[in-house]
């Protein structure tokens, strides 16, 4: 039996690959479905499970472009009412070659989350999995100049996201743009800010991280993104037009404004 632990460094996220006498399973896959495919081919194994433990608010959970590629049968928990995804309930026993996936109601955690203890024949309780979903990523990569951006930027839905760190951002930015550092706790920011997952995006981003920043956003179900600015802030900043800035002030400097402000009414 084979187990490896896939990570992705932006965020708390593990996904795991399992092989056991030709067959494998994934427990919660997120994107780039050709590196699970990769694993399979090169053990000579089948995809059998893609097993959810459980969904991340603000992440889309959709497993369904793998399962079509691999045709695995994505297995969740009793809460779950998607389509074409086999309900697992506690004690269920699947098969995975020599091995087997036992699905487990886990003290403590709230309904909508499964874990699965995993036995072979050599060693029983092997492990248990328990972590997050994310959706496969489509990654778009039009790189806009400042005035194919501009134009798109002024069309009715579209939002200008702007992934600089904050004092770059308040030292000059587009107008109307929102700023969440792709550097900070980017997750419960944007589930915030931008609750719309299908929202279009047009971004902004120092310039050589173009693939990283879309990546990190389509990982976590923001994989609307219509174009970038190409070379990042400077691009717009050198053509002339117009810029906003954000002014920090110290909190003995907000106290004597307010203090005047409130005198006067």
């Amino acid at each position: 039996m084979k187990i490896e632990q896939i990570y992705t460094g932006c965020l708390p996220q593990a996904a795991y690959y399992i092989e056991s006498d030709g067959q494998a399973a994934i427990i919660d896959p997120y994107c780039d479905a050709e590196q699970y495919i990769q694993k399979a081919n090169e053990d000579n194994a089948v995809i059998k499970y893609l097993f959810k433990t459980h969904c991340l608010p603000g992440v889309v959970p959709d497993f369904s472009e793998l399962a079509q590629i691999t045709g695995a049968e994505i297995i969740y928990g009793p809460s779950n009412s998607e389509p074409d995804i086999t309900i697992a309930y506690d004690g269920q026993v699947f098969s995975l070659g020599k091995s087997k996936i036992t699905v487990l109601s886990t003290p403590g955690h709230k309904k909508g989350k499964t874990s699965y203890l995993l036995n072979d024949e050599i060693a029983s309780n092997v492990g248990v999995f328990y972590g997050r979903v994310e959706k496969m990523i489509d990654r778009p990569t039009h790189a806009l100049d400042s005035a194919d951006f501009e134009t798109l930027a002024k069309e009715v839905g579209v939002l200008v996201l702007d992934t600089r760190d904050a004092n770059e951002f308040a030292k000059g930015h587009i107008p109307n743009s929102v700023n969440i550092g792709i550097d900070g706790n980017i997750v419960p920011w944007i589930g915030s800010l931008i609750p719309d997952i299908h929202k279009e995006l047009l971004l902004v981003m120092d310039h050589g991280r173009e693939d990283e920043v879309i990546t990190r956003l389509a990982r976590i179900g923001y994989d609307s993104t219509i174009g970038y600015l190409i070379s990042g802030f400077r691009t717009w900043k050198n053509s002339g037009k117009e810029i906003d800035k954000i002014v920090s002030i110290s909190a003995d400097e907000f106290f004597e404004i307010r203090k005047v402000k409130t005198s006067h009414i």
